[in-house]
């Protein structure tokens, strides 16, 4: 019988040596789309480490053929702690949403607290979504 599955999709937030003997291994040769997963409430130290750690060992599995991580918010705003974000308080990338876009460490630390004025800081995520929403027509 052949497999019915085309992909499947995963959310998590458990560490890749558990996805593996998990997950991956119930699910041979099924592509597997990661579309969520973080390190959450954690140590910037730890949480930057998992970060490379995992999207390293994405990489080197051939099963995993897409993923996405879980940070693409201010770090003041985040529900998974501020060190997993990919922007600081203001708007600028930390290392590692400068790391998931292909960069350079940035040294921009996240924070809770000192948030740049919403009104300001909102039309530029506007513009940059309008941007965004823009492409995707094409």
């Amino acid at each position: 019988m052949s497999n019915p599955f085309l992909c499947l999709c995963l959310n998590t937030y458990i560490e890749e040596s558990q996805l593996t003997t998990g997950f991956l291994s119930s699910y041979p040769g099924v592509p597997v789309w990661v579309t969520e997963y973080a390190l959450d409430n954690d140590t910037l130290t730890n949480t930057q480490s998992f970060f490379n750690q995992t999207a390293e060992y994405f990489d080197s599995l051939n099963q995993t053929t897409r993923y996405s991580y879980f940070g693409a918010f201010r770090s003041d705003v985040s529900n998974v702690g501020p060190n997993a974000a990919m922007l600081t308080q203001n708007g600028k990338l930390t290392d590692i949403g400068s790391w998931y876009l292909g960069g350079a460490a940035t040294n921009n630390i996240p924070s809770l607290t000192g948030a740049a004025p919403r009104e300001i800081v909102n039309f530029g995520i506007v513009a940059a979504l309008a941007a965004f929403a823009g492409f995707l027509v094409l």
